[in-house]
């Protein structure tokens, strides 16, 4: 039959010239590997490239939708169970008070200090041993405004009164060291706020998925 034939001379060609077989058979088997580990190497070095710039900060803020409104808790209880969260490499919600503290006014901004210095690897967290979670950590600018080095525990002033330990300090080079940080938990206490002012988040993506998952 013809394609008994077609067999026939196929399995001919490649007994009587077995060396051109070969290697038309290694090219190709070489040629199809490298392609893969490109085609591999692109995946994984987008993957990689995505995660590293998240050491950069947060590439997404969320704010109120109304102006000088607050988003309210509910935000995290629902973001914890959203397809938005396998993909968030750190978040923390932002709360700010001016308050005084050794009658300098200061901005007092709660935070989630363990996520904040996830969303900000390249700022320095200088962290006493031995202070409890619910303590207060000083901008360096600040902390010498006040002669912090002097005191264990500083009172805030602001609608209440607040006295908390000294964690340590901060070192950013930018407005961070002007700012003191507290636990958010404490802000909310502390100034009788329960919502946010924005929340910061550290998502690993292109921007169009990072978009289109927020939208």
């Amino acid at each position: 039959t013809r394609k008994e034939f077609r067999w026939l001379l196929l399995k001919q060609a490649l007994v009587q010239k077995k060396s051109k077989a070969l290697l038309m058979l290694l090219a190709v088997t070489m040629g199809a590997s490298v392609v893969a580990a490109l085609l591999n190497l692109q995946t994984d070095l987008r993957q990689r490239m995505n995660r590293e710039l998240r050491d950069y900060g947060p590439n997404v803020v969320v704010l109120p939708a109304n102006e000088g409104g607050l988003i309210p808790p509910q935000f995290l209880t629902a973001l914890k169970t959203s397809q938005i969260a396998k993909r968030t490499v750190a978040y923390t919600p932002q709360l700010f008070v001016p308050v005084h503290i050794q009658n300098v006014p200061v901005l007092l901004v709660g935070v989630d200090v363990d996520a904040y210095r996830k969303l900000f690897p390249s700022q320095d967290w200088d962290r006493h041993q031995g202070v409890s979670s619910d303590a207060i950590y000083l901008g360096i600018r600040f902390a010498k405004k006040i002669q912090a080095e002097n005191h264990k525990n500083l009172e805030i002033i602001g609608t209440s009164r607040l006295t908390l330990p000294v964690a340590g300090f901060v070192e950013s080079g930018e407005a961070e060291d002007d700012q003191v940080f507290v636990p958010t938990r404490t802000v909310q206490q502390f100034s009788g706020k329960k919502g946010y002012h924005a929340v910061l988040f550290s998502v690993v993506g292109n921007l169009p998925e990072v978009e289109r998952e927020f939208a």
